[in-house]
């Protein structure tokens, strides 16, 4: 069914109008009788009927509404290094897809991107597409970048944090994952580097805060290829794709 995130007060009559209108009208060609839903960061569908089309607007009645079984239960927060073009889009998409919560760019030692060149709207609107193709009513949250010093990762109520390096590591990632008691992880925090990795400083930065280094395995995998195994085996491995 087709979805639309929209400002609107639930089980009450919806008026499309503007850009949301023209896409629904022009592009899905959508006509009366037509059901559409409507999502607003909560843990619900609201189910629409359109029963009404004219040339600037659509009216829409309120049907039903349903808890969203596509929600992640695992919040998860990914501090990904800042990346060229368009890959950190990619990133947002593809961690959204599998169920992030939220995304957190990160300046690293390596990092070849200056902060200001990031589009934190950009990314959010690339997130909140995402939720609707992959069937969540809860985007993820594009956070502002932040200089790795200052992620203040200690500090956060984060269950279990999975630092991923290119260097010497104490532990793979899945082995590292199954030595935990699933039942008491509510919030995992990954931290990617950028295509340089990270420095061995910042490695020691976090492992003098009690922070392991974990490794996806032998092979050297681009950013944004990391980003994905890791977010798909911490989400395999905690049922999250079940």
């Amino acid at each position: 069914m087709r979805r639309f995130y929209y400002d609107f007060i639930p089980e009450e009559q919806v008026r499309f109008e503007g850009e949301q209108f023209i896409h629904l009208a022009f592009v899905l060609r959508a006509k009366n009788g037509d059901r559409i839903t409507l999502i607003r960061n909560d843990e619900y569908d609201y189910i629409y009927e359109i029963i009404d089309i004219e040339k600037k607007f659509a009216e829409l009645k309120f049907i039903e509404k349903i808890p969203n079984k596509c929600n992640p239960c695992l919040y998860v927060r990914l501090f990904a290094a800042l990346e060229k073009g368009d890959k950190m889009e990619f990133v947002v998409q593809k961690a959204v897809e599998l169920g992030v919560s939220e995304i957190v760019p990160i300046k690293t030692a390596f990092s070849q991107v200056k902060p200001e060149s990031i589009r934190i709207e950009r990314l959010q609107k690339i997130a909140n597409e995402a939720c609707k193709q992959c069937g969540r009513s809860k985007s993820a949250k594009i956070s502002d970048v932040v200089v790795f010093e200052k992620m203040n990762i200690e500090n956060t109520d984060s269950d279990l944090v999975c630092f991923l390096y290119e260097g010497k590591c104490e532990y793979d990632l899945l082995d590292y994952l199954r030595k935990q008691d699933h039942s008491k992880i509510k919030r995992v925090d990954i931290i990617i580097g950028s295509e340089g990795g990270f420095s061995e400083k910042e490695a020691e930065f976090l492992n003098r805060r009690k922070i392991p280094s974990l490794t996806l395995g032998a092979r050297i995998l681009r950013a944004e290829t990391a980003c994905v195994a890791a977010c798909s085996v911490i989400m395999a491995e905690m049922g999250e794709l079940r």
